[in-house]
């Protein structure tokens, strides 16, 4: 559902869609029309069919129950990398890694990285992704890099006032540079922390 999709906007269709069918197996079962009239309100007309299709391929693949694994997972239609590290690390709590775009300016900024057009994709930051998923919470630590990625380090207009890693910010840093040259010190690209 989040797909191209600002998280606010999900939530009440989110409710409405599990609260009406609460496993894959009834959504595999509904009716298109019932389906297109709850999602309607995210637009994107091809959501319906693509939901049905990954809950009937569920249902016959996986008897229902959504896949453990990222290989699994990624055998059903419109399952990417992103989505199955999603499922993987938020619902299962497994220590699977989780790169979009939001996270490609997060780490692209703060470690100072280059990244080509398609950084979700680029080894590197894939690695950096997979350290941080494999402390002992990985839910915790791949939400809390995609809130603060939505919340402080904004397309436009990074919070660099509520910034709490501003200091070893790369981005920051530069950014200061070319307002004013105080020193010539080089820093180091520290580790990101996140208190969780």
């Amino acid at each position: 559902m989040l797909r191209r999709t600002r998280a606010d906007q999900v939530k009440e269709v989110y409710s409405r869609l599990f609260e009406r069918y609460p496993d894959a197996q009834t959504i595999a079962d509904a009716s298109k029309e019932e389906l297109e009239q709850i999602l309607y309100p995210l637009g994107l007309k091809w959501r319906t069919p693509a939901f049905q299709l990954v809950a009937r391929e569920t249902k016959e693949k996986y008897g229902g129950r959504v896949p453990t694994t990222r290989e699994e997972l990624r055998t059903l239609p419109g399952i990417g990398e992103y989505v199955a590290g999603a499922v993987l690390s938020i619902a299962y709590g497994k220590k699977e890694w989780i790169v979009d775009s939001n996270i490609v300016r997060l780490f692209r900024r703060y470690f100072g990285l280059e990244t080509s057009r398609e950084g979700r994709r680029d080894k590197h930051v894939i690695e950096i992704a997979k350290i941080y998923a494999s402390g002992r919470n990985p839910r915790k630590a791949n939400l809390a890099i995609l809130d603060f990625a939505a919340l402080v380090c904004t397309p436009r207009n990074p919070k660099h006032n509520e910034c709490p890693l501003r200091k070893d910010c790369q981005y920051f840093l530069s950014e200061l540079h070319n307002v004013s040259i105080e020193s010539d010190k080089q820093h180091s690209v520290p580790r990101l922390r996140f208190y969780i």
